[in-house]
């Protein structure tokens, strides 16, 4: 039960994969709002934004009631998952509702990955810092996207940095950690090839296949707790957890899809795919241990950039 008014739905396995029926309009709803608890029942109320977020609905552990270990599926630290999210309307397919998640601790990797994102978040400005984060966590932009005035560029660093880390030496690292990507989720079954075939139809014909091989859009968060949202993306969603203390220190540390009752616990070597765009989504507030860092580094396609190339391509032809 959550707040006495979430029935746990039925689920069932098959083939491996766990079906997680929608919980319709009575799914869990944030408990924090605008820095305070907010009822169930309140916070059904309040009218919904831009990619069904309400701004400040947070959904924090600390609140009480509160507790992803007790929703019908949990995936705790431990655990691997394949989980098919039943549309609430009955669009969708096994592929498009899939969300997978395995662990790995291969230490040379996340150590890598660890640092390489918290330099990049270092680096740069937040490409988004709203309300409903209310100060709990960051999110910035790396490699390409579509500006706001319509240009397909770079996310740029901050220009103190700009002498220490050029874009070529940032292609290079992101290579890197496309490599890692593409060997973390390869024979996965979750479209990580074609999410890469995607973009080598997208961008133009005489770009190297150096640099359409691995992401060209990335996005990484620090501590971060925010809202149940969908993201405005082209493609699936492809993201690893790391770190900064090794041992399981920190606590309520959850990617949730409340629509679904469905909790999955992240921990150091976390990988997670799904479908940002059906399948809406969030991080809890995070419980932080002294001197922690909770990051996440993922790629996908935005749609706006996809709309842009693929408008450009059409024009060419």
């Amino acid at each position: 039960m959550y707040n006495g008014l979430v029935r746990k739905p039925d689920h069932c396995e098959i083939y491996g994969v766990t079906v997680c029926p929608h919980l319709g309009k009575k799914y869990h709803y944030g408990n924090k709002y605008k820095g305070k608890f907010i009822s169930h029942e309140k916070a059904a109320l309040l009218k919904k934004f831009l990619r069904n977020q309400v701004p400040s609905l947070l959904y924090d552990q600390s609140v009480k009631g509160f507790d992803p270990t007790k929703w019908s599926v949990c995936i705790h630290s431990t655990e691997n998952a394949r989980l098919y999210l039943v549309p609430y309307h009955g669009y969708g397919n096994a592929y498009s509702n899939l969300v997978h998640v395995h662990r790995s601790k291969n230490e040379d990797e996340n150590d890598f990955l660890y640092h390489t994102t918290s330099n990049l978040i270092n680096e740069r400005n937040p490409v988004r810092i709203t309300d409903g984060w209310n100060g709990v966590g960051i999110m910035v932009g790396i490699g390409e996207h579509l500006s706001r005035d319509g240009q397909h560029t770079d996310f740029v660093v901050r220009p103190k940095f700009r002498t220490i880390w050029n874009n070529a030496e940032e292609k290079r690292t992101m290579s890197e950690c496309g490599d890692i990507f593409e060997a973390q989720f390869k024979n996965k079954f979750v479209g990580y090839k074609e999410m890469i075939g995607h973009q080598k139809l997208l961008w133009p014909n005489n770009c190297p296949s150096r640099v359409t091989d691995v992401p060209r859009c990335w996005n990484a968060s620090k501590n971060l707790g925010n809202e149940l949202h969908n993201d405005c993306d082209a493609d699936r969603s492809f993201a690893v957890w790391i770190n900064k203390n090794k041992g399981e220190i920190s606590k309520s540390w959850y990617l949730l899809f409340p629509e679904w009752d469905v909790a999955i616990e992240l921990c150091n070597g976390t990988w997670i795919s799904w479908n940002g765009k059906s399948c809406g989504h969030c991080t809890a507030v995070p419980d932080l241990d002294v001197g922690d860092e909770l990051l996440a580094l993922f790629c996908s396609i935005p749609m706006n950039l996809h709309k842009h190339l693929l408008r450009k391509k059409n024009m060419m032809v």
